[in-house]
């Protein structure tokens, strides 16, 4: 497939590009002769790399192509051509998008930048820069989430979401492909925290970038949400599992509150029950359902026995009922509503009941 190794290769992930793929690698081509293309394809149903095979027998020396089984991403797409450009010797590497987002003719800033730098990022926020064809919540979104990415990882760039990058032999060199856990975009900022810890030097070039009028957008409402938990992973890996976690609790243990407060309330209203009495069933309900939601929701990427763990369950939430049922009837025989009594003692158990189970029932894997 690759008769004649250059200095540069153009990686560009691709997914139903038909539509722009045939003139952008021709635009790339014709900028310089010795820039290579390497287009991964995620097995695009639109026939994207159809189209490429056809073109490949117009520049078979300079045109390549891997085909990819499924829609892996465009993450893990760039990571697979940096493997193709440190097998074939390339002395630099680019990465941008298939759609005319990133403009072939602004390549030669990025070669004047290169001798002086490992990274460089063609950058929308710069004061030459220009950004066409974005509503404004796309622009509120793209500053907000570099404002966030610079906050919390603090790499010496304006633009942690662009995908047109340059990158010298230096820095695939240094770069460890196997710790990288991002998908997606996210991608981008994981690369550049590794390689700024590194010590690589980063640049940026002024680029015109124009949203897609071709085709339709890969980014996906998903990855944008997962974005701001991923910067946090990247920083803070332990400390983002805990935020996830305490955030999955939360959800859980809010509904359990619920279904606890819903069912004493229909105990004491409706079926007459004394609410001394009533605590109890409510409780037997609420704590299941807290079982259950932690270890396929909260939890889930722990490992453990059902005997194990609902045997340490126990033990954490018989204790955690006790001081419940304490602090609820402290409280009632205090004169403090019944319902208000039971939120209250609720919210103080709520510590004991995450830090339990997190360190006692749900065993971590040997891996995490």
């Amino acid at each position: 497939m690759l008769l004649l190794v250059s200095k540069t290769l153009v990686i560009i992930p691709s997914f139903n590009e038909r539509e722009n793929i045939v003139a952008l690698i021709e635009q790339i081509l014709a900028e310089r002769e010795d820039i290579d293309v390497l287009v991964v394809d995620d097995a695009s149903p639109d026939g994207t790399a159809t189209l490429i095979e056809e073109l490949q027998k117009k520049h078979p020396s300079r045109l390549n192509l891997i085909v990819r089984a499924g829609k892996g991403g465009r993450g893990s797409a760039v990571l697979r051509g940096f493997q193709f450009a440190m097998e074939h010797d390339y002395d630099q590497v680019f990465e941008m998008d298939a759609d005319f987002s990133h403009k072939p003719s602004e390549l030669h800033l990025f070669f004047a930048k290169i001798p002086h730098h490992d990274v460089i990022v063609g950058s929308r926020y710069l004061p030459e820069s220009e950004i066409h064809h974005w509503g404004w919540r796309r622009t509120i979104f793209s500053k907000f989430a570099n404002m966030y990415a610079r906050f919390i990882l603090g790499i010496p760039i304006s633009d942690y979401t662009n995908g047109y990058r340059l990158y010298s032999r230096k820095a695939l060199e240094t770069l460890n492909h196997d710790v990288i856990k991002a998908k997606g975009y996210v991608v981008l900022s994981e690369i550049a925290y590794q390689l700024h810890k590194k010590g690589m030097k980063f640049g940026e070039v002024p680029t015109i970038f124009v949203n897609r009028r071709r085709g339709t957008s890969n980014l996906s409402f998903g990855e944008i949400k997962e974005a701001f938990m991923s910067v946090v992973r990247i920083r803070a890996p332990k400390f983002a599992l805990h935020l996830e976690q305490v955030i999955r609790f939360a959800l859980c243990g809010g509904t359990a509150m619920l279904i606890d407060m819903g069912t004493l309330y229909f105990q004491v209203e409706h079926l007459q029950i004394d609410q001394f009495l009533a605590v109890y069933p409510s409780k037997i309900i609420a704590i299941t359902f807290v079982f259950l939601s932690n270890k396929f929701f909260t939890f889930q990427e722990h490992t453990g026995s059902w005997f194990h763990q609902i045997a340490k369950f126990l033990m954490v939430y018989g204790v955690g009922i006790g001081l419940n049922i304490t602090i609820y009837t402290l409280l009632t025989s205090l004169g403090v509503y019944y319902l208000a009594s039971n939120l209250i003692a609720i919210a103080l158990v709520a510590f004991w009941n995450y830090a339990l189970l997190h360190w006692f029932v749900f065993q971590r894997k040997l891996s995490q």
